[in-house]
């Protein structure tokens, strides 16, 4: 169990610090007013994807506590000595919402409606 989460944590740790490295954007909205229409359309289908990602992502935080609870309870419940009492943990729950996609849509959207994107920073 501890190994668990200790991997859990460490692969945490791994996509913060990965989520920095990506590239970094510039936008040119298209001018038009249609193009500029376009452009929200995908906004607001960005946001939609974002918050689907963020409430798939909160219930499998969600199940994963509760899991974690029941695991304990019942290592507890059956442990028959102190030192295998000890010997129980709550495993850690790291659920992150992936939006990763929702923000590639967006791009290619953005792109279809007229705009122009630049790359920063690779």
């Amino acid at each position: 169990m501890l190994l668990r989460n200790i991997l859990n944590l460490l692969a945490a740790c791994l996509l913060m610090v990965l989520a920095g490295c990506g590239p970094e954007y510039t936008y040119t909205p298209p001018t038009s007013a249609m193009g500029q229409s376009c452009v929200m359309q995908c906004q607001r289908t960005q946001t939609d994807c974002s918050n689907t990602e963020r409430a798939k992502a909160d219930i499998k935080q969600s199940r994963c506590e509760k899991d974690a609870e029941h695991e304990h309870y019942f290592c507890l419940l059956y442990a028959k000595t102190d030192a295998d009492r000890a010997k129980c943990e709550k495993p850690g729950c790291y659920e992150y919402a992936d939006t990763a996609h929702c923000d590639t849509d967006f791009r290619a959207c953005f792109q279809q409606c007229g705009g122009i994107i630049g790359i920063l920073k690779q």
